[in-house]
């Protein structure tokens, strides 16, 4: 059963992804309904208030810092880890480019969800401009 753990954590994250695409469509249709009105609670959550909103983008740019903060230091990590697992032995010559792939495009993950909050916080200022106007 070599490689079960991996369809069971895509099936998972599919699952996941499609209670919150139908969540969302039903908040939207129950919206009119006096009675299910609460199913679209989390669509306007912290968007109401401008000093929640203000908050929000505050806490955000605090972890869009620590993400980026944290990037210099996974690399540096990925670069230790290929250095001691090679000269160390536990791999092969012609495993450590292996190694090296691997561990960067795990770094580069660290890039990519950076790169996500970073236009998420862009979307949240523009949401926050659209409103003072």
């Amino acid at each position: 059963m070599k490689g079960t753990g991996s369809k069971n954590a895509w099936a998972l994250f599919l699952f996941m992804l499609t209670g919150i695409v139908l969540g969302g469509f039903i908040g939207m249709l129950a919206e009119g309904v006096p009675a299910l009105s609460w199913l679209g609670y989390g669509q306007a959550f912290g968007l109401e208030e401008p000093i929640v909103l203000n908050l929000g983008i505050l806490a955000f740019s605090l972890a869009v810092i620590f993400q980026l903060v944290t990037l210099p230091v996974e690399f540096n990590a990925s670069g230790r880890a290929v250095h001691i697992l090679g000269g160390s032995g536990m791999l092969y010559d012609d495993e450590v480019n292996a190694t090296k792939k691997v561990l960067f495009a795990a770094a580069l993950t660290y890039v990519a969800g950076a790169i996500s909050s970073i236009l998420q916080l862009l979307r949240i200022i523009m949401i926050a401009n659209n409103r003072r106007r």
